[in-house]
């Protein structure tokens, strides 16, 4: 289906579960047997707007503000 097709079956509530297509995907073996992640994946960045529209919310540290949300 296009994607405009599906975008407005989206905006109507519209879509229904015979709309997609299921497939299996492998995920190929690379040995690699622990994940790690930088340290600022852990907590993602405010949108702007959101710290505009609210002025006690800080961006997080990780991502160019003050606010550390780790601090316990």
């Amino acid at each position: 289906m296009p994607l405009t097709t599906a975008r407005q079956l989206a905006l109507n509530n519209q879509l229904t579960e015979n709309n997609f297509v299921y497939r299996l995907q492998i995920t190929p073996q690379t040995g690699v047997t622990v994940n790690t992640l930088p340290e600022t994946y852990y907590f993602a960045p405010i949108q702007q707007s959101v710290i505009a529209a609210a002025n006690k919310i800080e961006q997080n540290k990780d991502w160019g503000g003050t606010f550390d949300p780790a601090i316990h």
